[in-house]
């Protein structure tokens, strides 16, 4: 057996790389190896810091097996590399973006589903976290906003993220921009229920800043776009921050007339749920003695007999309180 010597240093360097990213990839795309594949890239990166698929396929399984810490270490030496890279910068909106949906405690992160705590250190907050999230999201912006839809799509997410830090008028500011960039391919359905639900993030914003004449008129607005009625909960909560008990009260009669039609028409448990959410609100005891009567036009099923079992329970213990 014969052997062929490269002479070319720099030659037999990109075979060496390319043969450990090849192994690194093979663990990468079989299930399961996850850990031998974050082994094979850290092998691959101490080699050759520079290799950036290595670091964006390396975030990728940190991720996967929720190591975010390591993961966001690992997208950002990628977007270092190369920040001009949208795709590398999208992975990174979407490792960001899914960890600020966990409520945390200082660096700690919690996933409700899963009842299962992480520890991020990478950022001293979770504000910290989100404003750097923001900064993606506004690359991203400028880099693809010439597509219409993605455009919205950024600034649902600015609008989002701006509120979760409490800016509440940039939000607003954003949610302007949206409404007026709804692609025009858009069906008039679904531009509505685009403005429906930009209406609806406005007067959420105004009602945190206290600007309530203006969180009304968006709700409004909203509700003529065809914002679910029950939505109108919130209308009433804008009138009680205001001290206009009396006209908080008549919003929720007003929906609790709505509901009844609706139940009469199309009997549903998301609307029997909705009609013990207003009775207790205007704490009305006789009406949630008897709304489960709603569910004998319901056909039964294991869903609406869970949620009727649920409902039953919640209703004795208001009773009791």
């Amino acid at each position: 057996m014969g052997f062929f010597c490269l002479e070319d240093g720099n030659h037999i360097q990109v075979m060496r790389e390319e043969a450990l990213f090849k192994v690194a990839e093979g663990f990468y795309r079989r299930e399961g190896k996850e850990l031998e594949a974050i082994q094979a890239f850290k092998a691959l990166l101490e080699a050759y810091p520079e290799n950036l698929d290595g670091w964006t396929y390396l975030a990728t399984m940190q991720h996967k097996i929720t190591d975010f810490d390591g993961a966001i270490f690992a997208i950002d030496k990628a977007v270092a590399l190369d920040p001009d890279n949208a795709w590398t910068i999208n992975q990174k909106c979407t490792i960001l973006s899914f960890i600020s949906r966990f409520p945390c405690e200082g660096q700690l992160y919690f996933n409700q589903q899963t009842r299962e705590a992480y520890e991020i250190k990478r950022y001293g907050s979770k504000t910290d976290l989100l404003l750097d999230l923001i900064a993606v999201v506004e690359r991203l912006m400028e880099m693809e906003g010439v597509n219409e839809r993605k455009k919205l799509g950024y600034l649902w997410k600015l609008a989002h993220n701006y509120k979760a830090v409490n800016q509440n008028q940039v939000a607003i500011d954003y949610l302007s921009l949206a409404e007026h960039s709804i692609p025009e391919a858009y069906t008039d359905e679904r531009k509505n229920r685009e403005l429906a639900n930009m209406y609806r993030e406005m007067a959420s914003n105004y009602l945190e800043l206290k600007e309530y004449e203006k969180a009304i008129t968006s709700l409004n607005n909203a509700f003529d776009r065809g914002l679910d009625d029950y939505m109108r909960m919130m209308l009433a909560d804008v009138y009680e921050e205001m001290g206009q008990y009396e006209q908080s009260k008549d919003v929720l009669q007003d929906l609790l007339t709505r509901i009844n039609r609706k139940l009469e028409t199309a009997p549903e448990p998301a609307f029997v749920s909705q009609k013990v959410a207003v009775l207790k609100r205007i704490d009305n005891k006789d009406g949630l003695r008897t709304v489960l009567d709603h569910f004998d036009a319901i056909p039964s099923n294991p869903y609406s007999e869970e949620r009727k079992e649920k409902l039953k329970l919640e209703i004795e213990h208001y009773l009791k309180s």
